[in-house]
């Protein structure tokens, strides 16, 4: 099965691809096998997302004899592809529709005649470096970028699933997941689209800390980065104290108050 296929890949592609192949059947299936075990889904950029999905007991048909075949409830794997993939496999007559749509639309907006230009365009044109230099909007996604990276690590990091599985006492990551959505516990975005559980919401014995759920509400923000740079940031309106430290302390209904302001403020 892979042979034949990575063969393929690799005459249509060059030299470099047998090194994309090889990590494909190997190393990026385990990764995958991973992520859909932990997570109940991986996604692969520009490739799809592979989900588990829970199939009920029935009744179908044998194809072959026609008699009721009864299945037993299980889980099957899924796969939906991305757009990229989607439109690398479409019909060429519906992809020379859509050419033959945009070229149509260009001459009327008079473009067509600027593109053209551009192929005379020599290979050595030297660009103006200053081009390449990120807007205002760029420079402030990646300061947030650093900004949620200094957070976690001074919250004291993250742990994984299996980690929040053992200070919670085996509970599954069902029941993991249905805590995050009733935003009980926080979950970021972490390394091989798996979530990570900032470690400063737990106390010392293993639970989380008690308000979590209040206090997301409260913020009401959509960025779980955003509620990580609430809880581990000093708040000049709490005497300049970590939020999640006057929550360890059961001071509750203050954090609420500041969490209100903050999100009105975000609002």
């Amino acid at each position: 099965m892979r042979s034949a296929r990575t063969k393929v890949v690799t005459r249509e592609t060059g030299p470099e691809a047998s090194v994309g192949s090889a990590r494909l059947a190997g190393v990026s299936i385990a990764e995958i096998v991973r992520g859909i075990k932990d997570e109940g889904e991986f996604t692969l950029a520009s490739f799809g997302t592979f989900t588990i999905r829970k199939e009920k007991a029935g009744q179908t048909m044998d194809p072959h004899t026609g008699e009721p075949v009864k299945v037993k409830a299980g889980k099957t794997i899924r796969f939906k592809a991305s757009p990229g993939l989607q439109a690398a496999i479409a019909d060429p007559d519906d992809a020379r529709l859509s050419v033959r749509r945009r070229v149509a639309a260009e001459r009327n907006s008079g473009e067509l005649s600027v593109r053209a230009g551009l192929s005379s365009v020599p290979n050595g044109l030297k660009v103006d470096p200053d081009v390449y230099e990120p807007d205002p909007r760029a420079r402030a996604l990646l300061r947030g970028a650093k900004i949620a990276e200094e957070d976690l690590k001074a919250a004291g990091g993250a742990f994984d699933l299996r980690q929040v599985q053992l200070l919670m006492h085996g509970i599954s990551r069902q029941r993991i997941e249905q805590i995050v959505r009733e935003k009980a516990l926080l979950a970021v975005p972490g390394p091989s689209n798996r979530r990570r559980y900032p470690t400063i919401q737990f106390n010392a014995d293993g639970s989380v800390v008690r308000g979590l759920r209040d206090v997301q509400e409260a913020l009401d923000f959509s960025n779980p980065w955003s509620v990580l740079s609430f809880l581990a940031n000093p708040d000049d309106h709490l005497g300049k104290e970590r939020p999640i430290d006057l929550l360890r302390r059961g001071e509750l209904e203050l954090v609420l108050e500041s969490a209100r302001r903050v999100g009105m403020q975000g609002a």
